[in-house]
């Protein structure tokens, strides 16, 4: 069982008295001597049952959105000295020991990691990430994984093809009113652009660039890229980008400020177009 003992080496001459199991050694009588002692502890390790604190033992996060992926682990019955948290990949690398039962996954690169709970005899076990828990050279415990599946998006930098992020349209001149866009750093399994109001309402969808306002009224515009994972809500004509749900990250902005002038109309007050003047 668990506790303290000591391993001597006891030298004598003669019978002893009190030399038996059960005995105390200071009760021992005659001609001896004892060495040093080993001190032998032995621990018991019992590893956790661990989930987050909504008993979820599955996690699938949107890394990427902007939203933080924080989540509470709880390790239930586990006994040993020394007891962590430790998150590795699916691999079991060890990629990190948290400070606390709280983690936010938020900002992880997409793929799959494994969260353990860890008791063991040693505080300095996992003092380095460069390992992996499957082949550790100490006494430990681990207790059931909980998965983390982390699916990643980016919205994306922005800009037209003169690097502006911001233009001005004269929609009654004769030049062209198209504007030509291209993106970086965006990431995710789908992509799509959106023009909005200035509050946001989507005028309209388009797979790419460029966009032609010649026929556009007066007024200003947003021009988005969105990228998302699986299926996005609400991403539709007349709905708002802030009702937008899913796995998804908005990229900077580019406004168009739409100027529209009309020369007008004019005549004689007789409705003559042409006065002949003697």
């Amino acid at each position: 069982p668990t506790g303290t003992c000591f391993i001597w080496n006891i030298s004598f001459v003669n019978m002893l008295s009190g030399f038996a199991i059960g005995q105390n050694v200071a009760d021992i009588v005659g001609c001896y001597d004892f060495s040093n002692p080993i001190t032998v502890e032995r621990i018991q390790l019992q590893p956790a049952e661990i989930a987050t604190e909504s008993g979820f033992n599955l996690l699938e996060i949107c890394s990427g959105d902007g939203d933080d992926d924080t989540f509470v682990f709880e390790a239930e019955g586990f006994e040993g000295p020394f007891a962590s948290f430790v998150v590795t990949d699916d691999s079991g690398n060890v990629l990190e020991v948290p400070a606390s039962d709280t983690i936010n996954f938020e900002g992880a690169p997409a793929g799959v990691c494994l969260v353990y709970h860890l008791v063991s005899t040693s505080d300095s076990l996992l003092n380095g990430v460069d390992l992996n828990i499957n082949s550790l050279d100490a006494c430990y415990e681990l207790s059931n994984p909980v998965t983390v599946i982390r699916s990643e998006v980016n919205g994306g930098s922005i800009m037209t093809i003169d690097s502006t992020t911001e233009l001005v349209l004269c929609l009654s001149d004769s030049l062209s009113d198209m504007i030509d866009v291209i993106i970086e750093g965006n990431l995710g399994e789908f992509s799509e652009w959106i023009i909005t109001d200035e509050a946001g309402v989507i005028l309209e969808l388009s797979q790419s660039p460029p966009f032609d306002f010649s026929s556009a009224p007066g007024g200003t515009c947003l021009i988005y890229n969105v990228s998302y994972n699986g299926a996005i809500a609400s991403l539709e004509i007349d709905s708002s980008i802030n009702a937008l749900s899913g796995c998804f990250a908005l990229s900077n902005p580019i406004t168009v400020i739409r100027d529209f002038v009309d020369g007008g109309i004019v005549s004689e007050a007789s409705g003559q177009d042409t006065i002949n003047i003697i």
